[in-house]
């Protein structure tokens, strides 16, 4: 699969995800469990990179949309 292909995957999963956390107004559950631990870091650091965004900005995005904040 070419990087161009995998990056509009990515990018389209993203808006769909995120779209449908904001109209449930709620977490979904974004993978299942043949997802490893390694792959979903792998995923969410390469997220994060892709906006300069560092833990510190997590930190506070993670507190934000706890589901307990609501």
């Amino acid at each position: 699969m070419a990087q161009e292909d995998i990056t509009n995957l990515v990018s389209g999963a993203v808006k769909l995800y995120a779209t449908a956390a904001e109209e449930a107004e709620s977490e979904l559950p974004v993978i299942d469990a043949t997802v490893s631990t390694t792959e979903a870091m792998v995923v969410a650091c390469a997220l994060l990179r892709a906006h300069h965004l560092n833990p510190f900005d997590l930190a506070l995005w993670f507190s934000r949309t706890a589901p307990n904040a609501r």
